[in-house]
């Protein structure tokens, strides 16, 4: 005994004296620490590990599809360019048509850009605002399923209802240009 603590001088006093006893209660202890350690280790480290490289994989895929010409499932969430606003206007706009709602006026507010104005999400955006005149079930309806649409990155921030018309301001989200 004398001469495992001779030894493992080196060692802590705590650490020394567990050691040199080796009882059951220690080996528990250490095999409890253990698995603890290993547990932080694979959650804190090797689990986000892989979620990243199957995030990488999923990239390849979609980059050597487009290299390919092949036609690839688009991505959900993926946010459009700036060369497809003109088609998602026209996409708003004739919601608000098959839903029985005139649209009176159409503005283009504001670009801005990811840079330009401190915006945290690193998005461009620009806001439209329609002039509405219709049912106002029917223009809920119809905004409920612009926001859904999972190919337009479009978000309401402002509804003005009076009787028989009302004023939407949407946001919609734009990829930066790199």
């Amino acid at each position: 005994m004398l001469y495992l603590r001779r030894e493992l001088g080196w060692w802590p006093k705590i650490f020394r004296r567990e050691t040199s006893r080796l009882s059951g209660a220690a080996l528990c202890r250490w095999g409890f620490t253990t698995l603890i350690v290993a547990v932080f280790t694979w959650w804190a480290v090797i689990t986000p590990a892989q979620r990243h490289l199957e995030s990488l994989r999923q990239e390849k895929e979609h980059w050597q599809g487009l290299l390919a010409g092949a036609k690839t499932t688009p991505v959900v969430g993926q946010i459009p360019t700036l060369e497809a606003l003109p088609e998602i206007i026209e996409a708003c706009r004739e919601e608000f048509q098959r839903r029985g709602i005139q649209v009176t006026n159409l503005n283009m507010e504001r670009m801005a850009g990811a840079k330009g104005d401190g915006n945290s999400t690193g998005l461009d955006y620009g806001l439209l605002r329609f002039q509405l005149q219709g049912a106002w079930e029917q223009m809920v309806a119809a905004l409920a399923a612009i926001e859904s649409a999972q190919d337009k990155a479009v978000h309401v921030r402002e509804v003005i209802l009076e009787p028989r018309r009302g004023e939407v301001l949407l946001q919609v989200f734009l990829a930066p240009e790199t």
